[in-house]
């Protein structure tokens, strides 16, 4: 079965019209006429056309796979079925998305205060940075014209209550303007651009931050003690020990003998020769170890003979020792306490005999003996 077809209009009134001549006939209206209904004929066709097949069965737009309405309703019972589905679906997943916001947030929660807790320590850390005293460095004997505070251990130094950092080649001091024989405290300060050092007589005094600084002036950090020798110089010898680091301090050897065998008739202690001399800086605190050794002997049978180790004078005896006729003896000297002060200090070798005669003592009879600086 098939669309019936539609007639097409063959003759035309409007020629017919033009024949007569008189124009007493209204061609030209009735071939728009039927032009008119011609064109609704064959719309209405093609409506038809769409709506049903050619056996009359009724056609789907929205669907069309479907034959006749019993198959669109199928199709849209499916169509529905799976849009349920889908609903459901995005339902689930507007659900999923909706938990994974909130755990997000959470997370985001977590996140913000793992970050203040980092926060508060990293500002905790600042502090006790900030607060603590800083000393890796110590100062160096360089020359009889320089002594320089180097790094230690690292490169910090607190001036002032701020660490600061001490460069490669550290600030350095001439003695130029020291008086020999006068002892003084090395401080360091900052300029507002860099470390520099200061010598002053002024003694130490301990911050309320526990460091060491200079008397009645904060922003000047203890880091040594020298006394410049004749020159005035810097002198760090084992015999001459003048320049001393307050922090890292080092052991720093210290010794001196006789040139040849020294004799003495005297029976009260007096100083042997001055050769056998060491000159020191102390801190004051106990860190230092001394001793003599050698031999000694008497001109006379059965006599003694008396070696001493003094500090300063000979009336100031740390140890003696004894030897009779000829031998050997040595002592040391062990200080406890505050027993030696801080400053510049001279070890003498004394002696005496007992009774008459010549008491004689080796060239190999030496001080020695060490100190921390």
């Amino acid at each position: 079965m098939s669309f019936p077809p539609i007639y097409t209009v063959t003759y035309s009134y409007t020629g017919f019209a033009a024949g007569l001549g008189d124009g007493s006939f209204p061609g030209t209206q009735l071939d728009a006429d039927i032009t008119g209904l011609q064109d609704s004929i064959v719309g209405l066709s093609d409506f038809i056309k769409d709506v049903f097949t050619s056996e009359g069965v009724l056609q789907i737009s929205a669907l069309p796979g479907a034959t006749d309405l019993t198959s669109y309703t199928e199709q849209a019972l499916e169509a529905a079925d799976t849009a349920t589905q889908k609903a459901t679906a995005a339902q689930d997943y507007a659900a999923a998305a909706y938990s994974s916001a909130e755990a997000a947030s959470e997370d985001a929660n977590t996140a913000e205060s793992s970050a203040q807790t980092a926060s508060d320590m990293a500002a905790m850390a600042l502090g006790v940075f900030s607060s603590s005293v800083w000393a890796q460095c110590r100062l160096n004997f360089v020359s009889t014209s320089e002594i320089r505070l180097d790094r230690h251990d690292g490169a910090l130094i607190s001036i002032d209550g701020e660490p600061r950092v001490i460069p490669e080649t550290g600030p350095s001091l001439a003695p130029d303007d020291l008086t020999p024989g006068t002892t003084y405290y090395v401080y360091a300060y900052w300029t507002g651009t860099e470390i520099a050092l200061e010598a002053a007589t002024t003694a130490p005094a301990i911050a309320a931050s526990g460091q060491k600084i200079k008397t009645g002036d904060e922003t000047r950090a203890l880091v040594g003690m020298v006394n410049p020798d004749t020159g005035p110089n810097f002198a760090d010898t084992v015999t001459n020990r003048r320049v001393l680091s307050y922090y890292n301090r080092r052991p720093k050897n210290v010794l001196s003998g006789f040139t040849a065998n020294r004799t003495t008739t005297s029976t009260t202690f007096a100083e042997i020769n001055s050769e056998n001399r060491v000159t020191f800086l102390s801190w004051g605190d106990a860190d230092e170890r001394f001793a003599l050794n050698g031999w000694q002997s008497h001109s006379v049978a059965s006599n003694s003979v008396l070696s001493a180790l003094c500090l300063d004078t000979i009336g100031a005896q740390l140890a003696t020792s004894l030897a009779v006729t000829a031998g050997s003896a040595a002592l040391s000297y062990e200080p406890s306490g505050t027993a030696i002060t801080a400053g510049l200090h001279t070890l003498l070798y004394g002696g005496r005999v007992n009774s008459a005669g010549t008491g004689t003592y080796g060239v190999i009879n030496e001080i020695r003996g060490q100190i921390r600086g």
